[in-house]
């Protein structure tokens, strides 16, 4: 393994201990039932903008109502599970386990994918790629 290719897999390493520890409180802590702070409220807001910019470029794209979208670090799979409550067939991936998992507790539906993205061989056409 080159120099360049164990600085890739630390860095690796590095973001999905993060977000199997620090980065996953965070989220709950921002998303959760919680109270919010004026940051984690900001943020959240913020996010949902995201969210529903990106929901309102999909649908201006008049997709199928069954095209096959891949959320790459899709995170928690906020925006997978609502595109899928649309009818889209959405492939969830992300480096972290925990995040993974929660996307598939969100929606447990054939719909939505949920994989490792270490571990994703696609096989269809996909309508979207997209990461956030």
């Amino acid at each position: 393994m080159t120099t360049s290719q164990q600085s890739i897999e630390q860095r690796k390493d590095q973001l999905r201990n993060y977000f199997a520890g620090v980065g996953f409180a965070r989220w709950h802590a921002i998303y959760g039932q919680g109270k919010l702070t004026g940051v984690r409220r900001s943020i959240r807001e913020g996010h949902t903008m995201v969210l529903n910019q990106v929901q309102t470029w999909i649908q201006h794209h008049d997709l199928p109502p069954d095209a096959h979208i891949l959320d790459a670090g899709c995170g928690t799979g906020l925006l997978s599970v609502a595109l899928a409550r649309q009818g889209f067939r959405v492939t969830a991936v992300d480096i972290a386990f925990p995040m993974v998992r929660e996307a598939t507790y969100q929606l447990n539906k054939p719909a939505l994918l949920t994989a490792f993205i270490g571990s994703l061989a696609i096989s269809r056409r996909l309508a979207v790629a997209m990461m956030q």
